[in-house]
């Protein structure tokens, strides 16, 4: 996204939003306007947040020395191994030695500023292949000096949620980080037994200015409007909200309109009622605790 098209945005959303999440399917630090950017929502009262791979940051230690000063909130370097021949697995090209490098100069930056932010988090996907190097991970944490660690199951992609051979040979045997699993869902299993929270506090925004219902849609086709060409009201109760609302209230009018809410298996829905469930909840998916670090 332009900063022009990002101020936009920010400048429509500023009376209402409380924070700012900057990224979604991309390397946020790819953007070269990625600083403006947090600047400018910092400045318009909006907290923000990233999650970076920390591997493409080739702009040295000034660039860094920037994130930390720039108003940023909440920083997330996703880092999925403490070998890096366990490391380039799942983020292949990567170097886990300029990551790790990167992460020590932040933490120590941002303690030479005397800045309480942003909060440094280390953010460990739990697969298959790297489950074993959980603890190592805590020590090697610990001793960087971030704020705090969240091991957190691997997903997979909207598409693919019941392969259950692409989760096979990567989502974790271990229970609790199990992830978006395909046997989670059969048969009319949801991974969430509530109401869907994403259609009423949350509103993803895509590089064009594209609106969709959530994180996880990627296609073009099942998107909501534009937060760029259009005011926000007009894209928060439109047909399309209205409709995927309504698969969640018993009081919402009936509309023909149909979205890919209306075939989301995460969230169960029928006019408020829950249908009879045929898996137990799965409280643990993707709501693992914090690991907190550094003494406040």
């Amino acid at each position: 996204m332009a900063l022009a098209q990002f101020e936009t945005v920010i400048d429509k959303i500023r009376d209402y939003a409380v924070e700012v999440i900057l990224h979604n399917w991309g390397e946020p630090f790819l953007n070269p306007d990625i600083l403006p950017m947090i600047r400018y929502a910092h400045a318009s009262g909006i907290g923000t947040t990233l999650s970076s791979n920390l591997n493409l940051v080739k702009r040295g230690d000034p660039f860094l020395e920037e994130v930390v000063d720039s108003g940023l909130e909440h920083l997330t370097a996703s880092i999925d191994g403490t070998t890096q021949d366990v490391y380039e697995i799942y983020r292949r090209g990567g170097n886990l030695d300029h990551v790790l490098r990167n992460l020590r100069y932040l933490v120590e930056y941002r303690r030479r500023a005397r800045r309480a932010d942003p909060l440094i988090e280390w953010q460990f996907l739990v697969m298959k292949h790297n489950q074993h190097q959980m603890d190592d991970a805590r020590r090697l944490a610990a001793e960087i000096g971030v704020d705090r660690i969240r091991f957190t199951g691997a997903g997979l992609p909207f598409k693919e949620l019941t392969n259950t051979s692409l989760a096979r040979d990567w989502l974790s045997d271990l229970p609790a980080y199990r992830g978006y699993s395909p046997e989670r869902f059969e048969p009319e299993g949801y991974l969430y037994d509530e109401k869907c929270f994403y259609l009423y506090r949350a509103m993803t925004v895509n590089p064009r200015g594209e609106v969709s219902p959530c994180c996880v849609v990627y296609e073009q086709s099942a998107d909501f409007g534009n937060l760029v060409k259009d005011d926000l009201s007009q894209v928060w109760n439109n047909e399309q909200y209205r409709a995927s609302r309504a698969l969640f209230s018993r009081k919402a009018a009936s509309t023909d309109v149909e979205t890919i809410c209306h075939r989301c298996p995460l969230f169960r829905y029928e006019k408020g009622r829950s249908r009879p469930r045929a898996l137990p909840a799965l409280a643990n998916a993707g709501a693992q605790p914090l690991e907190f670090i550094r003494h406040q």
